[in-house]
């Protein structure tokens, strides 16, 4: 019970957190960059990333759904979105869907840090390094 309270938490810490950015009001390249520092900054707090780990411990597939669902997982939705309107905007040939993009853009800017205590480093910078990695493969220009 106290791992789903856990996740429960966390799925509506991360509910605020995507509303603050107020992403449909934005370019989809305004989302992309909000985005990238959103997950770079997520994956940089440890609290975070240990309660990844005890769930990914646990081998409970329920509680990884869950935790899935309250965090990676609203994110996705809310990058698939961004994507689906870049699609529209620009060719983005190099992969064949948006599920496809949205892989690549989170290993681009979160990359082995799910589930892991890597040091957080500077978020921001690692955001702005993958957002460029993530465009640069797929030839955008913004």
């Amino acid at each position: 019970g106290l791992l789903r309270a856990l996740i429960d938490d966390e799925s509506a810490r991360h509910d605020a957190e995507l509303a603050a950015l107020q992403l449909d009001r934005k370019p989809w390249h305004e989302q992309l960059a909000c985005l990238a520092v959103h997950v770079a900054r997520r994956t940089s707090q440890p609290e975070l990333m240990r309660l990844c780990d005890i769930v990914m411990g646990s081998g409970d597939a329920a509680m990884v759904e869950a935790l899935d669902n309250a965090g990676p997982g609203k994110a996705r939705e809310a990058l698939l979105r961004a994507l689906a309107a870049a699609v529209g905007a620009e060719p983005l040939h190099a992969l064949h869907s948006c599920d496809d993009l949205c892989d690549h853009f989170m290993a681009c800017i979160a990359g082995r840090r799910f589930g892991t205590r890597a040091a957080a480093g500077d978020f921001q910078e690692r955001a702005r390094r993958g957002l460029d990695l993530f465009l640069r493969v797929l030839q955008v220009r913004v």
